[in-house]
This record gives C-alpha cells, sequence and structure tokens, in this order.
C-alpha cells in the first residue's frame, strides 16, 4: 500500500509523526474504490508511556520506536482522473500539550485517480489504409476518424463491429461507448449494367446488372429482324465479329453496351433496266399513243426468297387513288426474267403523265419500281373554236396559257387575281407570278421561283417574295429534301424602323403593353425610349433609349433593368417583363415609386414614363 506522512514532531532524541496508508481499486463504473487507514510512526527516540490522542477517536501510549494507533479501514469512491483528499484533517498529539502535534490536512492531495482509457483499431477488412488507433477516454465522446478505406471493385459503407456485420458507425461518427473496439470496414461490391440494342431489330433482352467480381450469365433472349438471321452480340453498332453468345459469361468490370450482329438472310426482289414509252396496240413506239409499252429485268433471292409469286404491273394517273394492273408473271420456279408488255388499253390519256409500278411478289416479300409515262408533247394548240391558246401542251381552256395551264399577262402568271386561277407558291412551277397565297404576309407579292436541275413540286428550289404595291422588306425561302424553310427577311430602306407602341405609362405592376408585331420580326429587335415626368405630366425632354438585341430576347425572355438619368440628379432604375408571346411586356410594382434607396444611389422611378417603342 502507498503511504503520507504528516509532519514529523518531538524533540531531538524522541520524535514522531501520523502516517495515512491507502490503496484503490478500479470499480468499472467511472470510480476507483480508495481503502485508507491511519497510525502514529515514532522514528526517533525513546517515548515511554507517553499517551496521544487521535483525531480517529484513539488515545494510546508510545513506548519506543514503532507504529502505534492504528485505525480503522476507511473507504471512499473517486471518479477517474480526480485526486483524492481525505476531506477533514488526520491528526495526533500529545495528551496534555499541543506543543507535539502531527497532521495531514484534509485538502491535501493524497494521489490522483489514473484516468480510464479505451482504445479504438480499425481493420479494412479486405480493403487498404485503415486509419490509425484512437484512444478513448472514459466519458467522454470519441470523434472516429474520417479517413475512409480504399478497396478495389468496392465502395466503402462505413464501419461494423464484426468483419461480416452491418453498418454501425459512419466515418467521422460520434463514438460513446465505454469499451476497447475493433471496427470493420464494410464494403458493397460495385454493380455495372450490361445493355442490349437489337441494332435494327427487335426485342432486345431488357439491361443486366454485373457486380464486381462475380460472373454474368447473359441473357438467352434473342432479338429478330426481319431477312436476318442473329448471330450473337458484338460490342459496337458496326461489330461483324461475335464477342458474346446469348447465355455467355461476362466477366468484365466494367458497364457495356452489347449490338446485335445480324447476317443477311433474305434479298428483295431486284427491278433493272425499266423503261416504259407510249405506243401503239402492236408496241410500236408513238408520241401519240395511248398504250405504254414497258420493259424490265427481274430477278429474285435464288436462295432464301422461297419461289416467284408474281409479277405485276400497275398503273394511275397522279392525281387518281386507285391504280389499273396486269399480270406479267405468275409465279413458276424462275427466279429472274425479262418482261416486254403493253399495256393501258387504249386509255391512256396524251395530256397526261402516268405513274407505273412494277411489283415483284416472292414468298417472303416484295419490291416496287417505278417510272413515269410523259404526256404527249406540245410546241403549241388551239382550242377548238379559237378562244384558247396553249404552249407546250394541249389546249382545253379558254385565254393564253403555258405548259403548266397557267394564265398570262405581260409575263407575270395570275394577275387576274381569280379565285379558279391563283397559284400557291408552295406548289407552282412559274418562274414568276403574283399571290397573297402562302406569303410572308398578308399581301400580295411577286414570288420569283429558282429550280435546282429539274422542274416538278418535289424539286429543291428558292424563292424571293417582294411586295406588289407597298413598302416593305424582301423576303427569301428554299425548298430542300422535302420541306419549305421559313421565309427569311431583309430589311430595305423603306422598313428600317416601325413605330409599335406610343403612349405614357409608368409601367407599374397594373400596367403592360401589348405590341402589334412580334419583337423577333424584325431584323435588329426593338428600342425602348422614356422621357422626363414632373407634376402629372410627361415632357419631351431627358430622352433616354434603350436597345434590345432579337436574338437576346429570342434567348433569355423574362426580366430585364433599364438605368435611367436625368437632369436635377434624377436616377431612375425601371424593371421590365418580356413575355413568352414575343409582343407583350409588362411592368413591376417599384417602377413608379420614389426616393428607393440601394446600390449607393437614390432612385426616383416616378419622375420617368415610357413613351415609345420602336420595332428596328
Amino acid at each position: 500500500m502507498a503511504k503520507i506522512y504528516g509532519n514529523t514532531v518531538g524533540t531531538a532524541n524522541s520524535k514522531f509523526r501520523v502516517v495515512c496508508e491507502y490503496s484503490y481499486a478500479d470499480q468499472n463504473n467511472g470510480y476507483y474504490k480508495v481503502s485508507y487507514k491511519f497510525y502514529v510512526q515514532v522514528t526517533t527516540g525513546n517515548f515511554y508511556g507517553s499517551n496521544l490522542t487521535s483525531s480517529w477517536g484513539k488515545t494510546f501510549s508510545i513506548n519506543g520506536t514503532g507504529t502505534y494507533g492504528t485505525s480503522s479501514t476507511y473507504t471512499k469512491n473517486v471518479a477517474y482522473g480526480a485526486k483524492f483528499t481525505l476531506g477533514s484533517t488526520a491528526s495526533a498529539q500529545y495528551t496534555a500539550s499541543q506543543t507535539y502535534k502531527s497532521q495531514i490536512s484534509g485538502s491535501t492531495a493524497i494521489c490522483t485517480i489514473p484516468t480510464k482509457t479505451y482504445t479504438i483499431t480499425y481493420n479494412a477488412n479486405g480493403g487498404s489504409g485503415a486509419p490509425g488507433k484512437q484512444t478513448k477516454t472514459y466519458g467522454k465522446t470519441l470523434k472516429l476518424s474520417t479517413t475512409k478505406p480504399t478497396r478495389t471493385g468496392y465502395t466503402f459503407q462505413g464501419w461494423g463491429t464484426s468483419a461480416t456485420g452491418s453498418v454501425v458507425y459512419a466515418a467521422g461518427a460520434n463514438y460513446t461507448a465505454n469499451a476497447s473496439d475493433t471496427l470493420y470496414a464494410i464494403w458493397k461490391a460495385n454493380t455495372y449494367t450490361v445493355k442490349y440494342d437489337a441494332n435494327g431489330g427487335t426485342g432486345a433482352p431488357a439491361n443486366q446488372t454485373k457486380t464486381y467480381g462475380v460472373t454474368l450469365k447473359l441473357s438467352t433472349a434473342k432479338p429478330t429482324r426481319t431477312n436476318y438471321n442473329f448471330l450473337g452480340w458484338g460490342t459496337s453498332a458496326a461489330s461483324t465479329t461475335v464477342a458474346y453468345a446469348p447465355g455467355a459469361d461476362y466477366t468484365g468490370n466494367s458497364a457495356i453496351t452489347l449490338y446485335a450482329i445480324w447476317e443477311l438472310a433474305y434479298s428483295e426482289p431486284i427491278v433493272t433496266g425499266l423503261a416504259a414509252d407510249r405506243c401503239t396496240a402492236s408496241g410500236t413506239l408513238a408520241e401519240d399513243g395511248q398504250y405504254a409499252k414497258v420493259v424490265f429485268n427481274w430477278q429474285i433471292d435464288a436462295v432464301n426468297s422461297g419461289g416467284l409469286a408474281s409479277v405485276v404491273i400497275q398503273w394511275k394517273r397522279p392525281t387518281d387513288t386507285g391504280w389499273s394492273s396486269v399480270t406479267a408473271v405468275s409465279g413458276g420456279a424462275a427466279t429472274s426474267g425479262t418482261v416486254s408488255k403493253v399495256v393501258g388499253n387504249n386509255a391512256l390519256d396524251t395530256e397526261y403523265d402516268y405513274d407505273i409500278q412494277i411489283v415483284v411478289t416472292d414468298a417472303k416479300g416484295n419490291a416496287t419500281y417505278s417510272i413515269v409515262l410523259p404526256a404527249m408533247k406540245y410546241i403549241i394548240d388551239f382550242l377548238s373554236g379559237g378562244n384558247g391558246v396553249r404552249i407546250g401542251g394541249p389546249a382545253s381552256r379558254i385565254g393564253f396559257r403555258d405548259q403548266f395551264n397557267t394564265v398570262f399577262s405581260n409575263g407575270c402568271a395570275n394577275v387576274n387575281f381569280t379565285a379558279e386561277d391563283i397559284l400557291d407558291p408552295n406548289t407552282t412551277l412559274e418562274s414568276l407570278i403574283m399571290t397573297n397565297v402562302n406569303t410572308p404576309n398578308t399581301g400580295y407579292m411577286y414570288i420569283h421561283t429558282m429550280f435546282y436541275e429539274e422542274k416538278s413540286v418535289g424539286a429543291n428550289r428558292a424563292q424571293c417574295a417582294i411586295p406588289y404595291n407597298s413598302n416593305g422588306s424582301i423576303y427569301h425561302r428554299y425548298y430542300y429534301n422535302g420541306a419549305w424553310s421559313t421565309w427569311k427577311r431583309h430589311v430595305n430602306q423603306d422598313d428600317t424602323q416601325e413605330l409599335l407602341w406610343e403612349g405614357v405609362l409608368y409601367m407599374n405592376a397594373t400596367q403592360s403593353i401589348k405590341l402589334p408585331k412580334s419583337w423577333l420580326d424584325f431584323p435588329n429587335g426593338i428600342v425602348l425610349m422614356w422621357s422626363a415626368y414632373e407634376d402629372g405630366q410627361a415632357y419631351d425632354y431627358q430622352w433616354n433609349t434603350n436597345f434590345l438585341p432579337k436574338q437576346q430576347l429570342d434567348q433569355n425572355r423574362g426580366g430585364y433593368s433599364f438605368l435611367l438619368v436625368g437632369t436635377n440628379n434624377w436616377l431612375g432604375w425601371k424593371y421590365l417583363y418580356f413575355e413568352s408571346d414575343n409582343v407583350t411586356i409588362s411592368g413591376n410594382e417599384n417602377n413608379s415609386t420614389s426616393n428607393i434607396s440601394g446600390a449607393g444611389a437614390t432612385w426616383n422611378n416616378n419622375h420617368f414614363v415610357l413613351r415609345r417603342v420602336y420595332g428596328v
């Protein structure tokens, strides 16, 4: 047991002192139990029969060196890390006199009780980079390490209390238990998506999930594609080499898209050398013939077609809906052949073109090939009775017309503006027309059409539109790959700006203006004109202007700020909203207020009003 001594008292030949002897044991509950007792130790001399009294309630005689007056054993619970003190003074003295008194003060720190600590150990559990050990003090919260271990193919989830357990603590979490522990990294294997692309077919398998380090059995489902055999799966849409068969093992630890690889199983029928000419009933070619001599070669897949079903010739006028037809070849074992056949039954009117189609059908499918039988060519023709002339076609209506049946006057088509003859720019084959149909605006315009190569409704071409009898802009557009572009506007000198609105408005929250046309209709945008306003009247001075480009308004509709400056140290800060309909401008509740502080200035918005809006 440990000891602590009081002061030594007595004579040069005879001395004694109080002794406290103590020990402590951990109670494992935040306290140590301290056991202690007192006695008097004679260190020098020859005290004989001397009586002493003690603070622990004993009176005794001392006779020579040795220990005397041992007390009972006392106990006291002292918290971890605290100091052990007696609380009250322990003393011994001569009974008769205070001269010799040895004591240990009650406030004296006899000893400091140890602090209880615990060790937290980290285990990477298959990974690497686990944090170093940490020390936990009893009763105090420990902040766990924020360091996270790593493991190839896995994602760290947190810390568990066993190698196979679940997450108990996150990295950096609080640890409050008063116990040592080993924390194990908890891992989740990474997963990867395997996608399938039918690559022109249908019925691709659904996505699958591949887990790191675990072999994935690919789907056994196979896509389908008409006239093709499925070979397997490749790693790109252009792959010709099979990388994986259906149901094969996929061991890669990465996401992947697998593309179906196809092998042609069937070729559609082919027609070559197709020609159609007007002729007589005997097949003699004639420009005014009302029969057609149709000549062509045909061929089917000799291996996979399943045999010929038929070869059919059919014809009709472009505006008709139904076809006339004749069978040129009816089935048989042949896989190719040549056809020369007269069709039409003397009913192919020389005034019209006719669409002619060849349809070759086998057991697997069919293919259609087309050619146009042209109308008879006319240099000039006169209508019976003498009141109709047509150039380049048969005269069938009154008036002077070209080969497209268009009325002409002074070189321009359709100047008589009759509903019967008005032309549509979308379909006209005329070089120059005047019309109000499908024009950039509602008025009459000259439309000039420029064809590329052939002159037909489906040909690529460009058009220019010029106002007929009014100021305005020129427009252009083009027809390409079966569709018209929008009309593109070109600014003229007489059309550089337009007053869209005029008035006097603060443009507060209850005020808005609606322009007669979109700001996107103008080549550049719009201009706002503000002026001074005082004592209930707008003045034509202190003008402020704001220009807004159409490209900005087209890309970013919404709110815009405008800084306005006037004499008398007036400053204005207006806020307007440009709505998505491209014609409405709305105000803001602060646009008519005064003495607003902000941005280091005082704003008097009530001194400025919107006066005009121009399109430019």
